[in-house]
Order: C-alpha cells, then sequence, then structure tokens
C-alpha cells in the first residue's frame, strides 16, 4: 500500500514545503507554529505611518585643515595631513601600542597615539617644509 501511495506522499510533502516557503514569506517575522493548519496569512495594514521630514540641520563648521586629505587628533591635538598624503593605523598585536602612519611618496611620519610621540621621521627634502609645518609645529606646540 505504501508503494502505491508514494507518488501521492511525494506530491504532498511537496506541497507542504511549498505551503510553509509561502507562509515564511508572507507571515511577519515570528516565528509560527507548525503544529497549526498551514494557510497563506493576510495581515491588514496598520495605520498609516506619517511622513518623516527630510530637513538635515545645516553645520557651517568648516573642517580644521585646507587639505582635502584630511585630518587626525593626536591627544586633544589637530594634524593636518599633508596634500596628497594617506593615513593608516598600525595595532601591534603582541604590545597593544597603536601607531598613526601618515605617507606620501617616499615619506613616511609613525606616530604613536597613546603619547602623541613620532617614533619614525623619515621624510623627504621635498617635504620637508609642509610635513614640519603641518605635523612636528602642532605637536611641539602642544608639548610646550
Amino acid at each position: 500500500m505504501l508503494r502505491d501511495n508514494a507518488s501521492r506522499i511525494s506530491i504532498g510533502l511537496i506541497a507542504v514545503a511549498m505551503l510553509l516557503s509561502t507562509a515564511a514569506c508572507l507571515g511577519d517575522s515570528q516565528p509560527t507554529d507548525m503544529g497549526l493548519a498551514i494557510s497563506p496569512v493576510y495581515r491588514s495594514p496598520t495605520s498609516t505611518p506619517s511622513p518623516i521630514s527630510a530637513v538635515v540641520p545645516y553645520t557651517t563648521t568648516r573642517p580644521p585643515c585646507p587639505s582635502e586629505s584630511g585630518w587626525i587628533k593626536v591627544r586633544g591635538v589637530t594634524i593636518c595631513l599633508p596634500t596628497g598624503a594617506t593615513l593608516s593605523t598600525l595595532l601591534v598585536d603582541y604590545t597593544g601600542e597603536m601607531f598613526d602612519i601618515i605617507k606620501r611618496g617616499s615619506s613616511e611620519v609613525r606616530i604613536d597615539v597613546d603619547s602623541g610621540e613620532i617614533v619614525r621621521w623619515e621624510v623627504a627634502p621635498e617635504d620637508e617644509e609642509e610635513f614640519r609645518r603641518l605635523i612636528l609645529e602642532p605637536l611641539e606646540k602642544a608639548g610646550d
């Protein structure tokens, strides 16, 4: 008898799987009780949501640096990045130390994030003036 009804059982299982899939798509995100009879759930719409104002407050605060490359704060000191420079952060796993790395071409400056101390100053002669003015001088003034 089971062999005679195997195709009907297969079709029935496929139909149940399709109904479960449909119910999951149409129902809300609440888990459903699988012991209940399965039928598509149609919910009546709730009250119409009111529109949210799309007004974004306008701020007149200018960025602290003229360069489009950006800026960082190290121990409360704003450091402007030289034009065309990139910024990355290095975390040394075994010591937990963190460094901000400012690079442009062959020039590289590493600053300890916690102490604000420059731990590497390898600046090409053509970058010396700009790097000194934007990075070194603000940190020296803050240390005074």
